[in-house]
C-alpha cells in the first residue's frame, strides 16, 4: 500500500497504477485497489495492491508508480522502490471471487457462510468495497480482498490472478448487471442466484451454474465449486459455454439505446395521436348525438361508433406500450434531450 499524489493538488486522488519488474527482466503494469483504511493511511490518495503470485518470479522486485491526471501518466523518475527476497505462496488451488460492491443485498452474508464452510483447497477472492460487516472482519489464509476497483481494470484483476470462476449471489433483482458483463468478457464460469437479469441472462445461455436466491444459495453454491475444482467436465462446459460470450462495445451500445428509444419516442407519437384523433372522433359524434343530428334510422349507428370509439380509447389507454411510454416521458433518462433533439432532427429531415 502507498500514496500518490501531485504536488501542486495533494488533496485529490487521481487512479494510480504500478510497474512491477522481477528479478527476470519482466515487467507488468498492474492497477491498483483504493478505499479508505484510517487506521493506516490517513491521506485521500492512498492505494493498494496485491502482486499475482503467478506472473511474476521470486526474488528482487522494482516497484514504480504511475498517477493518472487528464489522460497523461505521471512518475517520480527519482523515485523507486525496491523490494527484496519475494517469496510467492504457491498454490494450484480452484480460485473464485466475488466482486462488485458487496453489501447483505448483494449476497454478504451468504459469502460468509460460503467461505468459512468451504473447503480447504479453494482460494476465495472478493474485489469490490464491502458493506457487510461480518464479512469486512472476515479472515482466512486462503481469502483475498483488495478493497474497490476502477470498473476497467477488473478484466485485468481476474487475469492477473487467474480466477476460475466467479460468484454473483445478489438477493434482489437486477436489471442486467454489467458486473455480469465484465465476467463473462473474461471468459469465466459464473454461478448466480436464479433472480432478476442474472437468472434470465444464465437461463438463456448456459454460461454458468444457476442457485437459489434464498435460503440454500450457500449450500448449492458449495455444491457446484465441488463439481468445478477439480476442472473436469462439469466446469469444462460452463467454461467453453463462456469463450461463446460476446460482448458489445460503448459506441455499440450507445446505438442500440438510441434506436430502443427511437422505437418506444415513435409508438408514443402514433399512440398519442390515435388517442388524440379517437377522443377528436368521440367528441364530435357526441355532440351531434345530443343535438338529435342522429335521431331516426341513424341513431343506432351513432351509438355503436360511440361504443366503438370508447373501447377504442379503453385499449389505447390501457396498452404496456402506452404505459412504458407514459413512466418513460416522466423519467429522467440519459441523454433524454439529445435523443429528443435527434428524433425531432429526423422527423423534419435536418439529419442525415
Amino acid at each position: 500500500m502507498g500514496v500518490a499524489y501531485l504536488k501542486s493538488e495533494p488533496d485529490i486522488r487521481y487512479k494510480v497504477a504500478l510497474k512491477a519488474t522481477d528479478s527476470e527482466g519482466k515487467s507488468i503494469y498492474l492497477p491498483t485497489n483504493f478505499g479508505k483504511n484510517p487506521d493506516i493511511l490517513q491521506s485521500e490518495n492512498r492505494f493498494y495492491a496485491y502482486l499475482p503470485n503467478s506472473i511474476l518470479a521470486e526474488g528482487e522486485i522494482k516497484i514504480e508508480a504511475f498517477l493518472l491526471r487528464n489522460s497523461l501518466w505521471h512518475k517520480n523518475s527519482a523515485r523507486k522502490e525496491n523490494f527484496k527476497n519475494i517469496l510467492f505462496k504457491s498454490s494450484q488451488n480452484f480460485r473464485v471471487a466475488f466482486i462488485g460492491g458487496i453489501n447483505e443485498e448483494k449476497g454478504g452474508t451468504t459469502i460468509c457462510d460460503i467461505i468459512e464452510n468451504g473447503p480447504a483447497d479453494v482460494d476465495w477472492y472478493v474485489f469490490g468495497g464491502i458493506g457487510e460487516e461480518r464479512l469486512y472482519k472476515l479472515r482466512r489464509k486462503n481469502l483475498v480482498k483488495t478493497g474497490f476497483y476502477h470498473s476497467e481494470d477488473l478484466h485485468t484483476f481476474l487475469t492477473y490472478h487467474q480466477i476460475d470462476a466467479v460468484c454473483l449471489l445478489s438477493k434482489c433483482p437486477e436489471t442486467f448487471s454489467y458486473t455480469l458483463s465484465e465476467t463473462l468478457r473474461s471468459h469465466l464460469p459464473v454461478i448466480v442466484t436464479n433472480i432478476g437479469a442474472l437468472g434470465q441472462r444464465i437461463a438463456t445461455t448456459q454460461y454458468g451454474k444457476l442457485v437459489s436466491p434464498k435460503d440454500e444459495t450457500a449450500k448449492e453454491v458449495l455444491q457446484c465449486i465441488e463439481q468445478w475444482k477439480s476442472k473436469g467436465v462439469a466446469y469444462q462446459y460452463a467454461k467453453v459455454a463462456a469463450t461463446e460470450y460476446v460482448y458489445d462495445t460503448l459506441e455499440e451500445m450507445l446505438t442500440q439505446y438510441s434506436e430502443l428509444y427511437t422505437l418506444m419516442i415513435n409508438k408514443a407519437c402514433k399512440a398519442e395521436e390515435d388517442f388524440k384523433t379517437s377522443v377528436s372522433d368521440l367528441n364530435r359524434l357526441s355532440l351531434a348525438h345530443d343535438l338529435g343530428l342522429g335521431l331516426g334510422e341513424n341513431d343506432a349507428r351513432f351509438a355503436v361508433r360511440i361504443s366503438e370509439l370508447e373501447h377504442r380509447l379503453k385499449i389505447i389507454d390501457n396498452s404496456i406500450t402506452y404505459r412504458i411510454v407514459l413512466k418513460l416521458t416522466s423519467m429522467n433518462i440519459p441523454f433524454k434531450k439529445q435523443l429528443k433533439s435527434i428524433l425531432v432532427g429526423r422527423k423534419r429531415g435536418t439529419t442525415k
